[in-house]
């Protein structure tokens, strides 16, 4: 059976200091409904888990919007003002109505953004999120790409991870050490995420 990432702190070890980077898929439409405002108790619990642990980065993915023009997420209302520099990117359109895709806050203002996508047979159209400090934690770069693979197969999962493998390939020159992060829709142990861990 997949395993869904849903959690993720990675603690990057950095010269005096520790990046804390938290990504969350936060769908709640999933294998049935949910009771009223399950979404909303959910999204307050993580809001008090963030005030309370203060990641330095937050990313999520299939946060909502109320429109898929919106620049920010409506998730996030509980801790939004902790992380002035953010952005929302619009992926698709809701059985509810509501925009959902990606969202990353943080802490210290990133030098680049990027907003990317890719699309094979037998897979959805999926957007990446990604942004560049040249000087996050002692002093060194850091790049994170924000992601959400495809949930079909593994054959288009690893075409996907491809892709991916040669973006980060195509970002080096500008900072060597990136994280890719995200809801791989994969188990630990199949080709997808060893072609991620090969990107290096």
């Amino acid at each position: 059976m997949k395993a869904i990432l849903l959690l993720v702190l990675a603690l990057i070890s950095l010269p005096s200091h520790a990046a804390k980077i938290l990504s969350l898929n936060v769908f709640d439409q999933l294998q049935g409904e949910w009771e009223p405002g399950f979404r909303e108790k959910r999204m307050k619990a993580l809001g008090r888990w963030i005030i309370r642990e203060r990641p330095d980065v937050v990313v999520l993915q299939e946060a909502r919007a109320r429109a898929a023009t919106d620049a920010e997420s409506s998730d996030v209302e509980g801790f939004r003002k902790l992380y002035p520099h953010s952005f929302y990117v619009h992926e698709m359109t809701g059985k509810d109505g509501a925009s959902y895709g990606y969202w990353l806050g943080s802490r210290k203002k990133p030098d680049a953004t990027y907003v990317d996508g890719f699309s094979f047979p037998g897979g959805v159209e999926r957007k990446v999120q990604g942004a560049l400090w040249r000087r996050f934690a002692g002093g060194q770069c850091l790049g994170i790409l924000h992601l959400h693979l495809s949930y079909q197969t593994s054959e288009v999962r690893v075409k996907e991870a491809e892709w991916v493998q040669k973006w980060i390939v195509g970002k080096s020159m500008e900072c060597g050490r990136w994280i890719v992060t995200g809801d791989f829709n994969a188990d630990d142990d199949t080709a997808e995420i060893r072609h991620l861990q090969e990107t290096g």
